[in-house]
């Protein structure tokens, strides 16, 4: 589907709430950066990324556009051994949609797990590498991290990564325009088995205003529906239950269907038993 993620990945049932699109910053040793320098990166709304291993023959580009409300459309690009992909992955309506990706049954919720870890990766490496507000880059930068206490970790909602110390992020970072910066970097790590990994992110980060938003004539041909939730009793997880994305059996022709159908389809509320 895409590059791999390497690290630990874990898989854990949480609440459905809008971290699956962003984790806070665990403390790193050295100067990490402030809160405010991370949550106004995070910020970004219109976010392109092509990331290489090794010589550069595998690859992966993401393209993010998130709106205000928390609905995402991401397109993906991949080649691998010679294998080429090309997908789409939405989240609306607490709907994933899905088109041109491999998935595995029960599972589905990979496709839209993989983007927003690498999307929270990208993230955290401009806000250390930078030390500053995208806002506050008037100029080219060169810079270089080194991290080697604290692991950097990245959380959705049903997985997370983890890559442990040492790691170090360096590269350029430079503006494009009042609202467009553009950087190119190099994350180092080392893996359990002492090989030391590298990932190169180039890119775009944006933020328009206002935010991205899909049209409720936007098409949805070939995307195929997953339900999102909590599945109980389960024999996975400390509270016995875990995270699972159901097929919803339909198509959609467009996002304004889609969102009525969700709207019709909610979660009743359950009432409160009188004691």
């Amino acid at each position: 589907m895409a590059l791999e993620l390497k690290g630990t990945l874990v898989l854990k049932p949480l609440p459905l709430t809008l971290l699956l699109l962003v984790s806070y910053l665990f403390p790193a040793a050295g100067s990490p950066p402030p809160d405010s320098v991370y949550d106004a990166w995070l910020t970004g709304n219109t976010v392109d990324v092509r990331m290489t291993q090794g010589d550069g023959a595998d690859w992966a580009q993401y393209t993010y556009l998130l709106s205000d409300d928390g609905e995402l459309d991401i397109r993906v690009e991949s080649s691998q051994s010679g294998r080429k992909t090309s997908g789409h992955v939405m989240f609306l309506s607490n709907t994933l949609l899905v088109r041109g990706l491999d998935l595995q049954p029960g599972r589905e919720q990979d496709a839209l797990d993989v983007p927003m870890l690498e999307f929270q990766v990208l993230i955290k490496l401009l806000a250390y590498a930078t030390q500053a507000r995208p806002d506050e880059i008037k100029t080219r930068i060169t810079t270089s991290y080194t991290e080697t206490r604290d692991a950097l970790v990245v959380t959705t909602i049903s997985a997370s990564g983890t890559f442990r110390p040492v790691w170090i992020v360096e590269g350029s970072v430079e503006p494009k325009s009042l609202s467009t910066v553009a950087f190119d970097l190099q994350f180092s790590r080392t893996e359990k088995t002492g090989t030391t990994e590298r990932t190169r992110y180039r890119g775009t980060w944006g933020k328009v205003n206002p935010g991205p938003r899909l049209s409720p004539a936007t098409p949805l041909p070939g995307l195929t529906a997953y339900a999102l939730g909590i599945q109980k009793s389960h024999p996975v997880g400390p509270s016995g239950s875990q995270f699972v994305s159901v097929p919803v059996g339909r198509g959609f022709k467009d996002v304004s269907e889609l969102r009525a159908w969700a709207k019709a389809n909610q979660p009743k509320k359950e009432t409160p038993r009188k004691k």
